[in-house]
């Protein structure tokens, strides 16, 4: 099976990265079918394995091809755009509508969020004018409020915006168009009111969706009479996998913690219920033959209910053959059985292959099945003799000796597969937690805990409500153990460290060692020197990571680099300057904090950067500075800069900023105009807005203006200046400037037309979440500039170097 699955992995990554087109893979592949069975049939071996192992390569390019590349013509996200637009249309529901609760109360969130509701569905037709016409497509639907009454299998109407799945928009961020692709979802639709969705037509009851999701919405419901409140949305999450009931705050402190996959359901939960189950053979309460057989059903049903994820799948398909294995006594090889389900999984949807879940999941397995030797000695001596003597010391010392067994064993499987999963982790979180290889053993008998009495409650809650009552009351008790363990790790200076992602290459070459020692043992080096090796490989990735960007920044002295990230209607440029300094000016958006964060986050990481020397807040609107605390979190600042007039500032929000200043001992200083910032080598940083006493008018009007000049050139960052403070910077000596951020993210009210006659650019940049301003555009284009939106072109990169200027933009297909 492992040589099945490597071929067909490699097709799927062929075709991924250098695809040939379906007709001619389909093709190929049925020639190589029909050459390794007539090869077979006359019994000439070597040449049918090869031709065997070239099938499957192809027939994996072809799966994935189908499922990534090949959609009806009718397919709805096909004509969706960047813009959202209405649209009238009939789907049949596919998965059960799932609660997302409304967040948190933030003062640093500008426009408070309801409850949503997520809903999955498949289109049917659309209206065209008065026509229906034939669709397509598997589509997201969000609802705002709650959409009741609504079941799968029922035929909706749905009223909508219709909007195609955005690729990312800065380098670096995570695109979440391919996540939803893998599920074969181009686009997604909003409605903005329950009453937007009317249901035509019930579906049939009898089916077998049906019935999973009234046991999926009956479990719900039982958790969340029978729970805590606080503690209801995790025991939904580890139970029934419905992660959308954890807020975003309990999801990263898991991350953080090196904790995140017990928050979706995965083979440990399943692991730890069977093991629950087959005691109940060891008690004599089921004979070894029920128990295995109840263990087999029940991994099937478990795995359907928590809708078949991969991880799920794959401890599905190990746990079934091994108890298989067991009840006709057969040996269930390890690594064949694992190969095994990664077929089945792959089988399933070929691009599970490229989900960091999926990855995770099955390296965890494959190192747990490597330490095994080493396990087994911790547990002790396995010769009779030597067990008769073990036996014969006092208890007090067998005690000890097994509970050291036990932990020793535990952390020794913890250590070994964070150190296996940390490049992979690294690479696609930005996060190393080491405590992990301590926390995760601790956590597994309140994890166990939970589980057990949340089961309890799923079995008992329609039985014997009392006892039901008492299992969810010993649940929320496990879960409040957990929450403690987890925020005493928080508390450990050092418990995590973000950075940017290590090299491909780097990753790449530690896995393929891996496989290669896996495959071959003869090629294993001995245990001193691979320790060496893997340390000395850390350390090489480290180095490249932190050290290599930043020091090539330091070696050119005569190169300014300013990304104007795409944050949505916001504001974040990242200033590179020639000392090699970091200077952040503006980081939020209207919307989302933790949305900005990760966006400014991931646009850092990509440069090398995770050491910001200054940060600018430029006023105190809520959309320039509500990602400050996030970031705060992931990067050292050397210094926090804002204006008198911003101190003044009362708000809940600007509070918030200065907590978490003062929370991680940032230094807090003013600027006004007039102020220059220290030398960074060649380049000069002046701030010619407000004065110190400030105009009068609204914040808008006090925003920082910065003026950065190299060689020649000059950038102007004027925040979101208008009014009083506009009329007064106008004032002012003309600039020739060659890169200017618009003002108020090109609002009409910041008088483009003259603010573009003074400021005479080359290049105007507007940071907004929303498409083009004819008449704002039209401004400057009359002034001679050229107009790049983020909300159009993504991240916008101006590189100043030696005495050229050159301006990229990141979408369509990177730095352009």
């Amino acid at each position: 099976m492992v040589p099945i699955l490597a071929a067909t992995s490699v097709g799927i990554v062929a075709d991924r990265y250098a695809p040939l087109g379906f007709a001619f893979s389909f093709v190929l592949a049925v020639v190589l079918w029909c050459g390794w069975l007539f090869a077979w049939v006359n019994a000439r071996d070597r040449c049918a394995a090869l031709l065997l192992l070239t099938a499957l390569i192809s027939t994996g390019a072809v799966w994935h091809h189908d499922r990534w590349r090949r959609f009806s013509s009718d397919e709805l996200g096909l004509a969706a755009g960047a813009e959202s637009h209405p649209i009238c249309l009939e789907a049949i529901v596919v998965a059960s509508p799932r609660l997302q609760p409304a967040p948190k109360v933030d003062p640093l969130r500008p426009v408070p969020e309801g409850d949503r509701t997520i809903v999955q569905i498949l289109v049917t037709r659309a209206r065209d004018r008065a026509n229906w016409r034939r669709a397509s497509g598997r589509v997201r639907l969000t609802v705002e409020g709650h959409l009741l009454n609504v079941h799968v299998g029922d035929r909706l109407r749905v009223l909508a915006s219709l909007f195609a799945a955005r690729p990312p928009c800065n380098p670096g961020e995570f695109d979440f168009g391919d996540l939803y692709r893998t599920r074969r979802q181009l686009c997604g639709l909003h409605a903005t009111h329950p009453d937007c969705i009317a249901v035509v037509q019930r579906g049939p009851r009898w089916h077998p969706a049906s019935w999973l999701n009234w046991l999926r919405e009956a479990g719900a419901s039982l958790l969340a009479k029978h729970v805590d409140v606080p503690r209801v949305g995790l025991a939904a999450a580890i139970l029934l996998g419905a992660r959308e009931l954890v807020d975003s705050q309990q999801t990263e402190r898991f991350l953080t913690t090196g904790t995140v996959h017990l928050l979706a359901i995965s083979g440990l939960h399943v692991g730890i219920l069977v093991w629950g189950l087959l005691w109940l053979k060891r008690l004599r309460v089921l004979s070894r033959r029920k128990a295995l057989l109840a263990a087999i059903a029940f991994v099937i049903l478990y795995a359907l209910l928590t809708e078949a994820r991969p991880p799920v799948m794959r401890a599905a398909v190990l746990v079934s053959v091994m108890c298989s294995a067991s009840l006709f006594g057969r040996q269930a090889f390890g690594m064949n059985t694992l190969a095994l389900a990664g077929i089945l999984v792959l089988a399933v949807n070929p691009t599970h292959l490229f989900q960091t879940g999926t990855q995770l999941s099955f390296l965890a397995v494959v190192t747990l099945g490597s330490v095994g030797p080493v396990r087994e000695w911790l547990r002790g001596p396995q010769e009779p003799l030597d067990r008769l003597i073990a036996q014969s010391r006092p208890w007090p010392l067998r005690v000890a000796r097994r509970v050291w067994q036990v932990l020793a064993g535990s952390w020794l499987a913890s250590a070994s597969v964070w150190l296996v999963t940390c490049p992979l982790v690294m690479y696609r979180f930005h996060v190393i937690a080491p405590l992990a290889v301590v926390l995760n053993p601790l956590i597994l008998p309140p994890l166990a805990g939970a589980l057990f009495c949340g089961f309890g409650v799923l079995t008992l809650g329609w039985l014997a409500p009392s006892l039901a009552g008492i299992c969810g009351s010993w649940c929320g008790w496990c879960l409040a153990a957990m929450d403690w363990e987890i925020q005493t790790a928080l508390s450990v200076d050092g418990n995590h460290v973000w950075a940017p992602s290590p090299p491909f290459w780097w990753v790449a070459g530690f896995y393929l060692a891996l496989a290669a020692g896996l495959v071959q043992p003869r090629l294993r080096p001995p245990g001193r020197w691979a320790a060496a090796m893997i340390c000395a490989w850390f350390a090489v990735g480290l180095a490249q990571t932190t050290g290599s960007t930043a020091v090539s920044s330091r070696t050119k002295p005569d190169r300014l680099v300013c990304t104007f990230v795409a944050v949505g209607h916001g504001t974040s440029v990242i200033l590179e300057l020639p000392g090699g300094q970091t200077v952040l000016y503006d980081a939020g958006q209207l919307g989302s904090p933790s949305t900005a964060a990760r966006r400014v986050a991931s646009s850092l990481w990509s440069r090398g950067r995770t050491h910001l020397d200054a940060v600018i807040v430029s006023h105190a609107d809520i959309d320039h500075f509500n990602a400050v605390p996030a970031l705060l979190e992931r990067f050292s600042v050397g210094a926090a800069y804002v204006s008198p007039v911003m101190l003044r500032d009362e708000s809940k929000a600007t509070r918030a900023l200065l907590d978490a200043l003062r929370a991680h001992q940032i230094p807090l200083r003013t600027m006004s105009g007039g102020d220059r910032m220290k030398t960074f080598g060649e380049a000069t940083v002046e701030v010619l807005h407000p004065p110190p006493l400030g105009v009068a008018g609204s914040d808008n009007a006090n925003s920082i203006v910065l003026r950065i000049d190299f060689a020649g050139r000059t950038i102007l960052l004027p925040g979101d200046l208008e009014a009083e403070g506009l009329d007064r910077l106008l004032a002012e000596p003309s600039l020739d400037c060659d890169v200017v951020m618009a003002p108020h993210h090109g609002s009409l009210r910041s008088n483009p037309s003259q603010f573009a006659a003074w400021s005479t650019p080359q290049w105007v940049i507007v940071s907004s979440g929303h498409h083009r301003l004819e008449a704002v555009e039209r401004a400057y284009l009359t002034a001679g500039a050229r107009v790049l939106n983020t909300a159009e072109v993504g991240a916008v990169q101006v590189t100043i170097e030696g005495q050229n200027l050159a301006v990229r933009s990141w979408l369509p297909d990177g730095w352009q």
